[in-house]
């Protein structure tokens, strides 16, 4: 991962790699950025900085840098996306769009974990619906 944030100032899930997804580029953004998480679930994984993060206080002082790192960056490209958003008028802004982008990274990160039990995508899915939903984002395209 390190080494695509180094690549490109935007992440791999920029509107470019969206494909044909219809309405706002930050609508699309943000729901490329939800379905990396779906993926990631959907082959039997987590987040590895989300599983490090349970136990941060644990590990060395290197990994707690990566781990706070990926955070950070998310955080710094979302808030991006959703200022964007904001601006244009296509995303709401009910709290700051850091707090927007914290809640939703906090909130995929859980919804990975509570996911898990059901050995399937669903209930992944109707949460990452309804983050991006609350975000006045439509979350089919």
């Amino acid at each position: 991962m390190r080494s695509a944030w180094r690549r490109s100032s935007s992440p791999a899930w920029t509107c470019s790699s969206c494909g044909g997804s219809r309405g706002p580029a930050e609508h699309a953004q943000l729901r490329a950025y939800v379905g990396i998480y779906g993926t990631v679930l959907a082959r039997g994984r987590m987040c590895l900085c989300g599983m490090l993060a349970s136990d941060f206080e644990t590990l060395p002082a290197a990994v707690q840098q990566r781990v706070s790192e990926f955070f950070g960056r998310s955080y710094v490209w979302l808030e991006g996306v959703i200022d964007q958003g904001v601006a244009d008028g296509r995303i709401p802004a009910p709290v700051s769009p850091r707090a927007t982008a914290e809640a939703l990274v906090a909130g995929l990160e859980r919804a990975m974990l509570v996911s898990r039990p059901s050995h399937g995508s669903e209930r992944f899915e109707a949460i990452a619906d309804a983050l991006l939903e609350s975000m006045g984002v439509n979350s089919r395209g």
